[in-house]
């Protein structure tokens, strides 16, 4: 786990000193972070851990002159279920980077984007403490509405690919995906 921990850390951190710099050589740099709260439905033989639910932070860095947006959104998500005194949990954690091509029509009341890109993920099972991560990709579509200049509310709809060796007494295989279908509400802000 520690080394696949290392990998989505680092992973994020360097996507960040890239939009960093890279921005400040821009006029400007708006970024936007929206607050995503949803499910996530596994695509493998999760057992009881099918349906997650997942909190998450989608973040777009996008200078004016950039026709796509850098794309670094970061989630959690995790279900707990107890059969017959015992309790199983499932954890899945995420990080997606990748571009997302987003409308700029500032007169525009719905502002919908598309994205794409690699996804990290490391799951974990208990009570038999176990855990993995891989890589795999994303792809997603989604919409904002503006709240006035900063504020923003939106869907996310997206699905992702990551193959992960786990295994649990609750889930009815050992090789899973860690991502599928998720779906979630946003509130956003530029800043």
């Amino acid at each position: 786990m520690k080394s696949h921990t290392a990998l989505i850390t680092t992973s994020v951190l360097a996507a960040a000193l890239i939009a960093a710099s890279a921005g400040a050589q821009a006029e400007q740099r708006p970024v936007q972070s929206r607050l995503f709260l949803g499910t996530n439905s596994l695509d493998s033989d999760w057992g009881v851990h099918d349906e997650q639910g997942v909190i998450g932070v989608i973040t777009d860095i996008k200078a004016n002159n950039w026709p796509v947006a850098i794309a670094a959104d970061v989630f959690g998500a995790g279900n707990e279920h107890k059969r017959s005194g015992n309790k199983s949990e499932a954890y899945v954690a995420s990080a997606h980077l990748g571009l997302r091509l987003k409308c700029d029509d500032q007169s525009s009341w719905l502002r919908p984007y598309v994205g794409a890109g690699i996804a990290l993920a490391e799951a974990e099972t208990k009570p038999n403490t176990d855990n993995d991560g891989g890589i795999g990709y994303w792809v997603g579509i989604g919409a904002d509405i503006p709240l006035g200049e900063r504020l923003s509310i939106g869907a996310d709809l997206r699905y992702w690919d990551v193959d992960v060796e786990v295994s649990n007494s609750a889930l009815e295989a050992s090789s899973l995906n860690a991502g599928g279908s998720q779906f979630g509400l946003t509130l956003g802000y530029s800043w």
